[in-house]
């Protein structure tokens, strides 16, 4: 489902982040204050990317921009990135981390989008290959999840498990 109302205030939202590859490991990552925004057809998340300051290294600014039928995600600071995912296309970026810059190809397979007023949920099924050479459709696959809770209602809505992506 996609909700979308023009001029909603801003609101102070968690996002909770997850990477599942292959296997039983898993990436969890909780940014606790993030700013929601619609502008121009779009949702903006930002927020201050946690793992870079508890590392001491300067907090990098992250941003989602959510479109009907794409997710683009900005990254600046330490690790500086700009991807976007379409379903059923191949995208390529560059990934810039100490003073390297790494060639990235992602083919997305599916992308599940479902908004409310109180915040929602962002799948991302795709494969991600690094590197000059690497073709993504033999890279392992990879899902995204976004969990978005609005901070006044997350107590009420406790987030449930991530299933699976279609």
């Amino acid at each position: 489902m996609w909700w979308y109302e023009e001029g909603a205030p801003e609101r102070r939202v968690r996002i909770r982040w997850r990477r599942v590859e292959s296997g039983p490991d898993a990436l969890e990552t909780c940014i606790e204050d993030a700013r929601w925004r619609q502008k121009g057809g779009s949702h903006w998340f930002v927020y201050q990317e946690p793992a870079e300051a508890a590392q001491g290294s300067p907090a990098g600014q992250s941003a989602l921009k959510l479109e009907p039928g794409a997710l683009t995600w900005m990254r600046r600071g330490p690790v500086t990135w700009t991807h976007r995912f379409v379903p059923g296309r191949t995208t390529y970026s560059e990934l810039h981390v100490q003073g390297r810059a790494i060639p990235v190809a992602v083919a997305v397979e599916a992308m599940d989008v479902r908004l409310c007023p109180d915040g929602g949920e962002v799948r991302v099924r795709c494969r991600m290959g690094l590197g000059r050479d690497t073709d993504p459709a033999e890279a392992d696959l990879i899902d995204l999840v976004f969990t978005l809770e609005q901070l006044d209602a997350c107590a009420a809505h406790a987030s449930g498990g991530p299933g699976d992506v279609r």
